[in-house]
């Protein structure tokens, strides 16, 4: 009985799974249309540093990760000045130490 139970749960999870996926795929469709109406072309590593990039086409996720990582870690260092040549203005400061 319990393996009957658990099999409808099954089905019905896969069944839901089934029904999203579709729904992703209509919504993806409209998408894509209305980009393609309004010009706009959609790249998904545009702007992204050409080693992250060929790290993500050879299948190296965590090497892209990391030297995504490193890079930003690296403009935070140089921006640790940033406060001392943009001072926050005064209702900033005030929110901070509230």
């Amino acid at each position: 009985m319990a393996a009957i139970a658990l099999g409808l749960l099954h089905a019905k999870a896969i069944d839901d799974l089934r029904k999203r996926t579709r729904w992703l795929g209509r919504i993806e469709g409209k998408l894509d249309l209305l980009m393609r109406n309004a010009g706009i072309e959609f790249g998904p590593h545009e702007g992204l540093p050409v080693q992250i990039v060929d790290a993500i086409n050879r299948g190296e996720k965590i090497e892209a990760i990391k030297i995504l990582s490193l890079r930003r870690r690296r403009q935070l260092e140089g921006g640790e000045n940033f406060h001392r040549r943009y001072p926050a203005p005064i209702w900033v400061l005030s929110e901070c130490t509230a």
